[in-house]
């Protein structure tokens, strides 16, 4: 896990540079005191109270977060990380006081911790040349708090041909000793005095962001053949294989054959303005910082008097021309998007209006503990007498061709970590081998638990502010949505042989949409508004929002619907058995599912439009002879 500490001395164009840097370098945590408060206002940001010190975390997990009076502090992984800033305009009692307030919460945290910032403040713990009464009570600070100073002498600000060490990291022993590569890299990487300090912290395991697996393997086209090959060398002559068998085998084959997901450090997009004139600035302003230092490190006093203001002069207008270069990038960037808008209204331009590229602000484990309280409501755990359920016919080659069609590339993969291409390919050259698995299944009426278990993604609601409304995404293993496809189309082929579903019923159902909703209404409005004036009917439309309505879906109803359809017994029984001991995973949080079906599921919406095939149904009279028509519809779609 890579760290960027830096002060941003309240500059835009170092957040600007900054934001550039982290994606070629890969960094996983950004420290910034001193941030551009308007920068730091946007969403992705963790901020104390007094906007002086910032955290920003690139693909990887939190836990909780908080602030106080100068710092800030997130659970990253299984550290407690600070970032840090105290004014030198302070008086010696104000920054003891802030440094009170500092270790009662390193010491409410406990465990592993980082605390980086800059402390404007001298001692010979860090490498500073001289020694201040702060510098004295930051290092006796840290000595009672029990933490380590990681700096190695190297200045860390510089101005004016003065250097210093301002910018301080500690960590308590057990962290130091993980630590490697610590280093403050050379100024001119940023338009900010303060250089920026880099390090990584070994890890065995690293979670990674919220939506994204803790392990698992990208599709690589070119290597389909050599996985091809070994598909039918260990799994071509299994018989009577197991669903963890073959997910077993497939799995260490992926791991043998296919890249990691993981940090893609080196092949991470610029951002949106860069251009090759801003990178060129870049190496000037940093060729230019290199020449004066050299020269600061190696003239007289005489040579000093001669050509050290010139070089500063030299130096300051490489600045001035790279902030000017950003400038002249991001509006031009801007130009071409609002050009792009004309031939593409709902493009990338319509995607930032909307903020859908923004960077969320991660949330914390309390609200990631709440917001699974009010999605997954616990509900007594159904219990449903055995069903006796016959002989059924087995599923063909073409069943399972076609099922495996519709698992979609680049979809996110289930807790397996195994991409939807790889099941797709499974399917292509060891069809007899799945078939005897799934038929197995099939027969016994049987869905493996080892399917049954969710990652849990939790989106923001893109129309509202509340950062709490979320919509729950579980994501689940492909080879069990390939056995959801194979049930789907037998359950709905069984379901229209005994009148399907009610027409007014549109969402979830090929060839139907939202929009033919919409037209079902606007029809039945035209037809109550025909007629001379005076004898036009009354016309309402009312809507109705189920909320929560996937997560809290009645089990027990789901079965009765199943019943009352006279349904055949091998439906019953493995719709019973695709229900219970479900459950679903959020890094630390694993909630077993007493209701609901899943959201990101092949089987769950078809479930969803039997639950409620009922309502539609139901005679409404209006006045003595009209009926009030139906139309339901839904913003979801099945995976």
């Amino acid at each position: 896990m890579r760290f960027l500490q830096l002060n941003a001395n309240r500059s835009r164009a170092v957040h600007w540079l900054v934001d550039q840097l982290t994606r070629e370098r890969g960094t996983s945590v950004l420290l910034m005191s001193e941030p551009n408060i308007r920068q730091v206002r946007t969403p992705g940001w963790l901020v104390d109270d007094s906007e002086d010190a910032a955290i920003m975390l690139r693909g990887t997990s939190m836990g909780k977060w908080g602030k106080g009076r100068g710092f800030v502090w997130a659970q990253v992984t299984s550290y407690t990380v600070f970032s840090c800033y105290i004014s030198p305009n302070i008086t010696t009692g104000e920054f003891e006081r802030h440094l009170d307030d500092l270790a009662s919460c390193v010491r409410t945290q406990g465990g592993p911790v980082i605390v980086a910032g800059d402390f404007n403040a001298k001692a010979f713990m860090w490498g500073s040349a001289v020694e201040d009464a702060k510098g004295r009570m930051l290092a006796d600070w840290a000595a009672a708090t029990n933490l380590v100073a990681m700096n190695r002498g190297e200045p860390t600000f510089e101005r004016g041909g003065s250097t210093s060490v301002l910018d301080v990291t500690f960590c308590s022993p057990d962290v130091a000793r993980r630590v490697h590569g610590w280093h403050v890299m050379e100024a001119g990487s940023t338009t900010s005095d303060h250089m920026p300090i880099e390090f990584e912290i070994a890890e065995r395991h690293i979670a990674t962001e919220a939506g994204c697996p803790a392990h698992g393997w990208r599709w690589a086209e070119n290597k389909k053949d050599e996985l091809a090959e070994q598909m039918v060398m260990e799994l071509g002559e299994l018989s009577s294989p197991s669903a963890f068998e073959i997910q077993h085998r497939v799995e260490e084959m992926c791991d043998r054959i296919l890249p990691k997901r993981g940090y893609l450090r080196n092949t991470m997009r610029a951002v949106f303005w860069w251009t090759g004139e801003v990178a060129f600035r870049r190496r000037d302003n940093l060729s230019k910082r290199r020449r004066l230092a050299r020269a600061r490190r190696s003239a007289t006093q005489r040579q000093q008097e001669d050509t050290i203001g010139n070089m500063e002069s030299v130096s300051a207008q490489a600045r001035k021309r790279l902030k000017k270069e950003i400038r002249a990038a991001k509006a031009k960037a801007w130009e071409k998007l609002q050009e792009s808008v004309e031939n593409d209204p709902w493009g990338k331009g319509y995607r930032i209006a909307t903020g859908k590229f923004q960077k969320k602000t991660p949330l914390s484990l309390e609200e990631r503990r709440e917001a699974v309280a009010k999605l997954f409501p616990i509900r007594p755990i159904a219990e449903w007498p055995r069903v006796e359920i016959g002989a059924v016919e087995s599923f063909t080659t073409d069943e399972l061709r076609a099922a495996a069609l519709k698992l979609r590339p680049g979809k996110a993969p289930g807790p397996d970590g195994i991409p939807p291409e790889v099941i797709r390919l499974l399917a292509e050259v060891v069809p007899r081998t799945l078939l005897s698995l799934m038929n197995g299944l099939f027969a016994a009426a049987r869905f493996p638990d080892e399917w049954k278990r969710a990652k849990l993604v939790l989106i923001p609601n893109a129309k509202s502010v509340d950062r709490k409304k979320l919509r729950p995404i579980c994501l689940l293993d492909c080879l069990g949505k390939l056995y959801e496809h194979l049930i789907r189309t037998r359950l709905l082929e069984e379901l229209e042989q005994r009148g399907g579903l009610s027409d007014s019923q549109f969402g979830f159902r090929e060839g139907r949409s939202t929009v033919d909703a919409t037209q079902e209404v606007m029809k039945f409005a035209k037809v109550a508004n025909s007629g001379s004036w005076g004898r036009k009917d009354f016309c309402a439309l009312t809507t109705v929002d189920v909320a929560n309505a996937f997560n809290s879906a009645s089990w027990q109803r789901i079965v009765e619907a199943l019943h009352h359809k006279n349904m055949p017994p091998w439906t019953i029984a493995i719709v019973q058995d695709y229900l219970r001991d479900r459950w679903v995973e959020d890094d630390d949080l694993s909630i077993r599912v007493s209701c609901g079906v899943p959201q990101g599921s092949v089987l769950g919406p078809t479930l969803w439009n039997l639950l409620y095939d009922g309502v539609l149904r139901i005679e409404v009279p209006l006045g003595s002879a009209r009926k009030c028509p139906y139309a339901a519809s839904s913003g979801d779609s099945p995976s």
